[in-house]
């Protein structure tokens, strides 16, 4: 019997599931959490929520199947800024992008300057990318990578990502 195994990041809680081949859900595990606000505006959150809460789902699942698990799939929130250094090590709590707003005053100047339409063909989106290498206290000297949640399990666990 072919198995496989699902995990998703998300902003309130990741999930995992064990299904067959034919697409039947075998065993199901969640872990909720919460993001940080520390500032107006601004949304976060500790990766090292995201390792644990993985392995705590992969460990679970792997119990629950019958048999040997054939594949793994992660996947995750929306582009994040998770700044880490060159052993992947993240220098501060990540960035949610799409509910985190503290780069509005680089993406008005970026949009009076290119104009909006300009900067939306040139990045698909500068919501909170921007922010890392321009901002006060921004650790940008130190940035080796900015992987998204997903990414950031993979490579821990000696994974590759497609």
């Amino acid at each position: 019997m072919s198995l496989f195994i699902g995990v998703d990041i998300g902003t309130s809680s990741s999930k995992g599931v064990l299904v067959n081949g034919s697409g039947e859900v075998l065993s199901q595990a969640i872990r909720s959490h919460v993001v940080s606000r520390p500032h107006p505006g601004w949304v976060e959150m500790d990766a090292h929520i995201w390792w644990k809460e993985c392995v705590a789902i992969l460990a679970e699942l792997v119990a629950a199947a019958p048999g040997q698990v054939d594949a793994v799939g992660v996947s995750g929130m929306g582009p994040c800024v998770l700044v880490t250094d060159e052993h992947m090590t993240p220098l501060r709590p990540a960035i949610l992008y799409g509910v985190d707003t503290r780069a509005t005053a680089q993406i008005d100047a970026l949009d009076a300057e290119l104009g909006g339409a300009e900067v939306l063909a040139r990045c698909g989106s500068v919501l909170p990318r921007l922010w890392a290498p321009s901002s006060p206290g921004s650790p940008s000297r130190s940035l080796r990578c900015s992987p998204a949640p997903a990414d950031s399990s993979c490579p821990a666990a000696g994974w590759r990502t497609a």
